[in-house]
């Protein structure tokens, strides 16, 4: 009884093994050896749920920049801010999306107005230096518009 208890322990060693590799394979395009049972790679690497994956052309969260109504912002050097949404907090009129004090967007909405969701055209952009504002046009005080974009090397 307790060979055959035995042999299904390692059976079931052997699958898990199996199934991690053929994960990380599929995952990574790549093999750890020894790092079934949790152990991490076999050369000491990272394990591979501690693995950050980057996607080419997906920004990361540091690349997001988020441009409420009251504050301006100004595109670092050697960068390039592309905007990708232009709404509202709240219910307004329209939004326009400024660059350099110039209105390069401006965003309708319908009579007394929801909150807005156009999306910009590719390759809406604004280069090291220049300074990105939004304005939200309103009958009532307090700052609404913001603008959404992400920064990439100039």
């Amino acid at each position: 009884m307790r060979s055959r208890q035995k042999g299904i322990n390692v059976k079931a060693q052997m699958m898990f093994g199996l199934a991690a590799t053929l994960a990380v394979g599929a995952l990574g395009g790549m093999v750890l050896p020894g790092s079934a049972g949790g152990q991490g790679a076999g050369w000491g690497g990272p394990k591979p749920w501690e693995m950050t994956i980057r996607v080419k052309g997906i920004p990361s969260h540091e690349q997001i920049v988020r441009i409420d109504e009251v504050t301006p912002y100004v595109v670092p050097a050697n960068k390039v801010l592309v905007v990708t949404w232009l709404g509202a907090t709240s219910w307004v009129n329209g939004v326009q999306l400024l660059i350099d004090g110039q209105v390069v967007v401006l965003a309708q909405f319908d009579q007394g107005a929801v909150t807005g969701n156009p999306k910009m055209d590719p390759g809406m952009v604004a280069y090291a230096g220049q300074t990105v504002a939004v304005n939200a046009e309103r009958s009532w005080a307090g700052p609404l518009g913001v603008a959404l974009g992400y920064l990439d090397d100039a």
